[in-house]
């Protein structure tokens, strides 16, 4: 990260967003995802963070990468007329919130179009800027909850479960981040900007599986610990439970190392992902035995 007075002596990309200038006004894991992806496509990001806010969280330095910062309160009406003279210049904006949040804090869609008229804001909520819910909070346990994700995770005998860190936020990002390069690929068609508006909750159902498979095939999905291929499954630890997705190599070989087995790297009837399925219960039991005495 850097201030954005270094912006441009910065060495040019060579990605497929190089021409781009995104201006990242959000502080929810989704928007700086989104943010963070486009920056990875090789766009110019410059991100407005809060007069004191820690960078130096290992949370802060992932969703943050990609990208150069400016310190600006936003919630001073002084920041507006700065807000605007960068839209001369990034006229890409991330931003939290649906429509009507924006438009009371003088960054709706239309507002910000007087100072770029191809203006592209891509904006990520948990409900939309439309609907019943559209002016609600949420969070991530929410999100889980009303996604259909959580009653199918955990111990078909205890309670449902949110899934592990932000999935739900991330996934809005990601989503957010796909919608806005369509219309980047808009504006190079039809010159016009355009309004991105994402649900976290929309994003959610569509990756949590149970709805798709009822959708297609009528079933319900019951709650499970899903002793599926990698492993991935949850496992209890001292006060809750931990979700453990070791769906790649290199992901298999750090949980063994975390876990401190790592006879299994060199076990040849674990060689491979649908092997480790096959013996998942001895898995589980390995690693529930090293994180019995840890907190989730």
């Amino acid at each position: 990260m850097s201030t954005i007075g270094e912006t441009m002596s910065s060495t040019p990309s060579t990605g497929p967003l190089r021409h781009e200038h995104v201006l990242d006004l959000s502080t929810s894991v989704a928007g700086m995802y989104c943010a963070k992806l486009l920056g990875d496509l090789g766009a110019e990001v410059v991100r407005i963070d809060a007069p004191g806010a820690s960078g130096i969280t290992a949370e802060y330095l992932y969703f943050n990468t990609s990208k150069r910062s400016v310190v600006l309160d936003l919630r001073s009406a002084d920041s507006l007329p700065i807000v605007h003279r960068l839209l001369a210049r990034y006229d890409i904006v991330i931003a939290d919130g649906p429509e009507e949040s924006l438009q009371r804090r003088g960054l709706g869609f239309e507002q910000l179009r007087e100072h770029a008229p191809a203006l592209i804001l891509g904006a990520v909520s948990g409900f939309g800027s439309s609907g019943p819910y559209s002016n609600f909070r949420t969070s991530h346990l929410v999100l889980c909850a009303l996604s259909s994700w959580a009653e199918t995770c955990g111990d078909p005998a205890g309670e449902p479960l949110q899934t592990g860190g932000e999935m739900a936020a991330t996934v809005a990002g990601a989503y957010a981040a796909v919608g806005v390069l369509g219309a980047v690929l808009g504006r190079t068609a039809h010159g016009h900007g355009d309004f991105v508006d994402v649900a976290a909750l929309e994003a959610a159902i569509t990756c949590a599986l149970s709805p798709l498979i009822y959708e297609y095939r009528g079933d319900l999905m019951s709650r499970h610990l899903a002793d599926n291929s990698g492993p991935s499954f949850n496992v209890r630890c001292k006060d809750g439970f931990v979700g453990v997705n070791a769906l790649t190599e290199a992901q298999w070989e750090n949980m063994c190392a975390f876990i401190g087995r790592f006879d299994f790297l060199d076990d040849p009837r674990l060689t491979d992902a649908s092997s480790r399925t096959v013996h998942a219960a001895e898995i589980r039991a390995a690693i529930e035995e090293a994180l019995a005495d840890r907190s989730a």
